[in-house]
């Protein structure tokens, strides 16, 4: 029996809502994005789940969408992409995936002005301050 693989190839949007483009950890190279061939397959929870319902590119594509695995997701992580997770997946649903990259791609052209020109060294990772 053939191996099943990850078949994915969109950087900019993680199978499970995540803002690739501006997540510190990619920006930083530190990730290889949600992809074919990344090392996210191994410790991630959804990827497995994509190739079991048939390498779908994104979890709304599912039937199943949301799933016990969004329950509480964006409870834990202070880093934006992961704070708007599930709204950002709705927002790719409702408007498509190729308006949701138009908006991506401006974003992280703001985003690099921004860490170009005011940048100190250490302030890639966004983050919401403690209340």
């Amino acid at each position: 029996m053939a191996e099943k693989r990850f078949l994915r190839d969109d950087i900019l949007f993680s199978l499970c809502g995540l803002n690739c483009s501006l997540c510190p950890m990619f920006i930083r190279g530190g990730c290889t994005g949600c992809r074919e061939g990344s090392s996210c397959y191994k410790i991630c929870e959804f990827a497995p789940c994509s190739i079991e319902h048939g390498n779908l590119d994104y979890c709304f594509e599912c039937e199943e969408y949301p799933c016990r695995k969004y329950d509480g997701v964006d409870l834990h992580d202070s880093l934006i992409s992961h704070l708007n997770q599930k709204k950002d997946m709705e927002k790719a649903k409702r408007i498509g995936i190729e308006n949701y990259h138009k908006e991506q791609i401006e974003k992280n052209a703001i985003l690099n002005k921004l860490l170009k020109e005011y940048d100190i060294g250490h302030r890639d990772v966004f983050f919401l301050p403690c209340s």
